[in-house]
């Protein structure tokens, strides 16, 4: 079909009326027309979720759809109401089919796209299920879920859209979905007699949010390997108290249930790290009504899990104004570090990236060891000597490539201030900013160098 329809309130009975010359669309609940075209001449019922598909741009122009009888022809008059057609210059057909306030990703964009593709992977007699409560879960609405549950296999024109290829479709095109922000502030925040805008998060503030967050995971079981929830059924339930398991990680007692506010920051900052080693996503469940028994869970994934946590938090802590984040790599992974700014934040990303595994654990051990924290100024100095023991592997190729008179230069930091020898000969009188100048220069020498060895390895 060259063109079909023009959303205009269709309701869940939508009826489609045809004519040879002249066709128009008839809601039967809401009385609106819309335009179609290439339809056969005979009156058509179309089911509200494949017509809400087509309507949106979502799925091309071919519609699933079955003849009525007379008496539903006898019941609708013959009003046409003539749209104004879609414009060429309608933002569907340049940022992607799925950009839509209903497809708003509640997810971070490459979590999406990792755990769509892990299940569309899945066993087949389990992953309609799974996808469908992924799309709950990631999405702000419920529109996702609707229009993958309306998907089958039966034909729609000239073409067939199935559950798996909707889903695959999906992931493919995320690079076209919204991502769901922090609303931009209101009236009152707008127009306070500061005039900034921004709105102050004191430490109990950030722990009731905390404290939601946490709540919020564990009504959709993201808890429950952990603190599996009892069956009405079971005759001996494992029953596990999560006082004592956070007691037993924390050495501190009487944290469960959460109370906010009671915490010092050592206390708080340790939840979070606690919870994110507890966490793990459920891409299973199955409800039993049995005594209002609930939800139950299975099929625990751990990585989307932390990764959400991680994300989650982050947030959280940057509206607070805490400069502090989760770790998403290396060896501190899911501890809490310091903030840095975007451009060293990347120079991480690609250090902890190096192929080879020795290396790369070197290169983990030292930052963990600088931006922990409760880094110590010691602690800096092993970070720094660990770099420098990678460079000095590679001094020859830094000489030939880099420092073609005189590459000591970058190692007399290393052996003069305090570093790496303790002795009378040794510069010790500097402050700690030295130390984060020196670690960065030599973290970014050694990514220089694993690109060097890349490029040498892949140039003939």
């Amino acid at each position: 079909m060259a063109d079909v329809c023009r959303k205009n309130g269709f309701g869940p009975t939508s009826l489609v009326r045809s004519f040879a010359d002249d066709q128009v669309g008839v809601s039967a609940s809401t009385e609106h027309r819309t335009r179609v075209q290439g339809c056969p001449s005979q009156l058509l019922l179309v089911d509200a979720t494949v017509l809400r598909l087509i309507l949106s741009g979502r799925l091309g122009s071919s519609l699933h759809l079955r003849a009525v009888g007379s008496r539903e022809q006898r019941r609708l008059n013959r009003t046409d109401i003539r749209p104004k057609p879609r414009s060429p210059k309608d933002s569907r057909y340049h940022t992607g089919v799925f950009d839509s306030a209903d497809y708003e990703l509640a997810w971070p964009r490459k979590l999406f796209v990792a755990e769509a593709k892990a299940l569309l992977n899945s066993p087949p007699a389990s992953w309609v299920n799974r996808f469908e409560l992924l799309l709950m879960e990631a999405f702000r609405g419920g529109a996702p879920a609707d229009d993958f549950r309306g998907a089958t296999a039966d034909e729609w024109g000239s073409h067939t859209i199935t559950k798996h290829q909707f889903a695959d479709r999906l992931a493919a095109e995320a690079d076209t979905l919204r991502q769901a922000n922090t609303p931009r502030p209101y009236w009152p925040a707008r127009h306070s007699e500061s005039g900034s805008g921004a709105v102050k998060v004191d430490p109990i503030h950030r722990q009731r949010d905390f404290t939601v967050l946490i709540t919020e995971l564990k009504r959709i079981g993201y808890f429950d390997q952990t603190f599996p929830t009892p069956c009405v059924d079971d005759r001996e339930p494992a029953v596990v108290d999560p006082n004592s398991e956070l007691a037993a990680r924390l050495g501190v007692p009487g944290l469960w249930p959460l109370r906010p506010g009671t915490w010092d920051d050592e206390t708080f900052y340790g939840l979070i790290e606690v919870f994110h080693d507890l966490v793990a996503r459920p891409r299973e469940r199955t409800w039993h009504d049995y005594g209002g028994c609930g939800w139950h869970y299975a099929a625990f994934a751990l990585e989307p899990a932390r990764w959400l946590y991680r994300w989650r938090v982050n947030r959280l802590l940057e509206a607070a104004g805490v400069e502090l984040r989760l770790a998403d790599s290396g060896e501190d992974t899911g501890r809490l570090v310091h903030l840095v700014d975007p451009g060293r934040a990347d120079l991480l990303e690609s250090a902890l990236s190096n192929p080879d595994r020795v290396t790369r654990g070197t290169v983990e051990h030292a930052i963990a060891l600088f931006r922990a924290r409760s880094a110590t100024d010691h602690n800096k100095k092993s970070a720094i000597v660990a770099l420098a023991g990678i460079l000095e592997e590679r001094r020859k190729l830094l000489k030939a490539s880099v420092f073609t008179k005189d590459e000591g230069a970058l190692f007399r930091i290393a052996n003069e201030f305090g570093l790496r020898h303790q002795n009378e000969a040794q510069k010790f009188h500097y402050d700690s900013a030295f130390l984060d100048w020196v670690f960065w220069w030599y973290l970014g020498t050694v990514e220089l160098t694993d690109r060097l060895i890349v490029r040498q390895a892949t140039t003939p």
